[in-house]
C-alpha cells in the first residue's frame, strides 16, 4: 500500500489491472476469461482496438462475423465466423480474454 496525500493506493500488477479495465467495459452478453479459438475471419493485431466494445462494433461492421474475441493486454482483436463456439475454450491461458456476439440481445420485456 502506497500513501499519496489523503490517498491511499494498492500497487498491483498491470495485467490484473487490464483485465478489470476490460471487465469494466464489457455488457452482460460478453464472456471474461473466455476466448473462441480459431474460426477468425479477420484479425486486428496492431493495437488499434481500445476495448472489447470496440472489437464487437468491428464485427457489426462485417457480414460474416457472427463473434468476436478481444485482447485487452494486447488490444487484438479477432472477428470470428458463425462457427466460432466450437471453439470455445476457458482455462489459464485464457484468463482475460473478453467474447461475445455480433449483437447482444436482451429478452423480450413483454
Amino acid at each position: 500500500m502506497k500513501r499519496v496525500g489523503s490517498l491511499s493506493i494498492l500497487l498491483i500488477s498491470s495485467k490484473w489491472l487490464l483485465a478489470e479495465a476490460a471487465t469494466a467495459q464489457t455488457t452482460p452478453c460478453f464472456e471474461v476469461g473466455v476466448d473462441y479459438e480459431g474460426y477468425d475471419v479477420q484479425k486486428f493485431e496492431d493495437g488499434s482496438i481500445p476495448s472489447a466494445g470496440a472489437c464487437q462494433e468491428m464485427c457489426q461492421r462485417r457480414k460474416d462475423c457472427s463473434y468476436f474475441s478481444f485482447v485487452p493486454e494486447t488490444s487484438s482483436c479477432y472477428i470470428k465466423d458463425a462457427y466460432a463456439l466450437q471453439g470455445r475454450k476457458q482455462d489459464a491461458t485464457t484468463a482475460g480474454v473478453v467474447s461475445g456476439p455480433k449483437f447482444c440481445t436482451t429478452p423480450d420485456s413483454s
